[in-house]
Protein backbone atom coordinates (compact mmCIF):
# COMPACT_ATOMS: atom_id res chain seq x y z
CA UNK A 1 0.00 0.00 0.00
CA UNK A 2 1.24 3.47 -0.88
CA UNK A 3 2.19 5.85 1.92
CA UNK A 4 0.21 9.09 2.05
CA UNK A 5 0.22 12.12 4.26
CA UNK A 6 -2.37 11.69 7.06
CA UNK A 7 -3.45 15.29 6.55
CA UNK A 8 -5.27 14.26 3.38
CA UNK A 9 -7.70 12.23 5.44
CA UNK A 10 -8.24 15.19 7.78
CA UNK A 11 -8.87 17.54 4.86
CA UNK A 12 -11.85 15.45 3.79
CA UNK A 13 -13.55 16.50 7.03
CA UNK A 14 -12.01 19.96 7.29
CA UNK A 15 -13.22 21.35 3.95
CA UNK A 16 -16.97 20.96 4.67
CA UNK A 17 -16.52 22.41 8.16
CA UNK A 18 -14.78 25.47 6.73
CA UNK A 19 -17.56 25.83 4.17
CA UNK A 20 -20.21 25.76 6.88
CA UNK A 21 -18.30 28.35 8.91
CA UNK A 22 -18.03 30.67 5.91
CA UNK A 23 -21.76 30.32 5.31
CA UNK A 24 -22.40 30.94 9.01
CA UNK A 25 -20.55 34.25 8.96
CA UNK A 26 -21.89 35.46 5.60
CA UNK A 27 -25.61 34.63 5.93
CA UNK A 28 -26.57 33.48 9.40
CA UNK A 29 -25.02 36.25 11.48
CA UNK A 30 -25.99 39.17 9.19
CA UNK A 31 -29.62 38.01 9.11
CA UNK A 32 -29.52 37.67 12.90
CA UNK A 33 -28.24 41.23 13.26
CA UNK A 34 -30.89 42.54 10.87
CA UNK A 35 -33.71 40.76 12.68
CA UNK A 36 -32.50 42.09 16.03
CA UNK A 37 -32.06 45.64 14.74
CA UNK A 38 -35.25 45.99 12.69
CA UNK A 39 -37.69 43.71 14.50
CA UNK A 40 -36.25 43.36 18.03
CA UNK A 41 -36.29 39.58 17.60
CA UNK A 42 -34.21 38.88 20.70
CA UNK A 43 -31.80 36.42 19.11
CA UNK A 44 -28.77 35.73 21.30
CA UNK A 45 -25.21 36.38 20.23
CA UNK A 46 -23.43 34.07 17.82
CA UNK A 47 -20.55 33.76 20.27
CA UNK A 48 -22.58 31.12 22.11
CA UNK A 49 -21.67 28.74 19.28
CA UNK A 50 -18.18 28.51 20.78
CA UNK A 51 -19.61 26.50 23.69
CA UNK A 52 -19.03 22.87 22.75
CA UNK A 53 -22.03 20.74 21.75
CA UNK A 54 -24.88 22.76 23.25
CA UNK A 55 -23.94 26.28 22.12
CA UNK A 56 -24.89 25.75 18.49
CA UNK A 57 -28.22 24.19 19.51
CA UNK A 58 -29.03 27.14 21.78
CA UNK A 59 -28.20 29.59 19.00
CA UNK A 60 -30.32 27.65 16.48
CA UNK A 61 -33.29 27.61 18.87
CA UNK A 62 -32.99 31.35 19.49
CA UNK A 63 -32.59 32.08 15.77
CA UNK A 64 -35.66 29.99 14.91
CA UNK A 65 -37.70 31.87 17.51
CA UNK A 66 -36.58 35.24 16.17
CA UNK A 67 -37.31 34.19 12.60
CA UNK A 68 -40.79 33.03 13.66
CA UNK A 69 -41.42 36.48 15.14
CA UNK A 70 -40.27 38.19 11.96
CA UNK A 71 -42.02 36.19 9.27
CA UNK A 72 -44.60 34.16 11.15
CA UNK A 73 -44.48 31.43 8.52
CA UNK A 74 -42.72 28.65 10.42
CA UNK A 75 -43.02 27.97 14.14
CA UNK A 76 -39.92 28.00 16.31
CA UNK A 77 -39.82 24.20 16.46
CA UNK A 78 -40.25 23.70 12.73
CA UNK A 79 -37.70 26.41 11.96
CA UNK A 80 -35.25 24.75 14.35
CA UNK A 81 -35.68 21.37 12.68
CA UNK A 82 -35.38 22.86 9.18
CA UNK A 83 -32.22 24.79 9.99
CA UNK A 84 -30.58 22.03 11.99
CA UNK A 85 -31.26 18.84 10.07
CA UNK A 86 -31.82 19.92 6.47
CA UNK A 87 -29.67 23.03 6.47
CA UNK A 88 -29.65 24.05 2.79
CA UNK A 89 -33.40 23.55 2.42
CA UNK A 90 -34.09 25.27 5.73
CA UNK A 91 -31.92 28.25 4.81
CA UNK A 92 -33.69 28.54 1.46
CA UNK A 93 -37.15 28.43 3.04
CA UNK A 94 -36.22 30.91 5.76
CA UNK A 95 -34.73 33.36 3.25
CA UNK A 96 -37.80 33.04 1.02
CA UNK A 97 -39.98 33.91 4.04
CA UNK A 98 -37.73 36.89 4.86
CA UNK A 99 -38.07 38.06 1.25
CA UNK A 100 -41.87 37.87 1.53
CA UNK A 101 -41.75 40.09 4.62
CA UNK A 102 -39.53 42.59 2.83
CA UNK A 103 -41.83 42.63 -0.21
CA UNK A 104 -44.88 43.32 1.96
CA UNK A 105 -43.39 46.28 3.74
CA UNK A 106 -41.23 44.70 6.40
CA UNK A 107 -43.72 44.57 9.27
CA UNK A 108 -43.12 41.64 11.66
CA UNK A 109 -45.26 38.58 11.03
CA UNK A 110 -46.65 39.85 7.71
CA UNK A 111 -45.68 36.78 5.68
CA UNK A 112 -48.81 34.93 6.81
CA UNK A 113 -51.30 37.77 6.38
CA UNK A 114 -53.69 37.77 3.44
CA UNK A 115 -53.01 40.23 0.66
Amino acid sequence: MQQRNPLYAALIWLIPIVGILVWFFTWYLPTKREMNAKYNAGIITGWICLVPFIGFLIFHWSYAGGAAKVHGKYSQGLGFILMLFILPVGAYLQQAAFNEVAARGGAPGTAMQAR
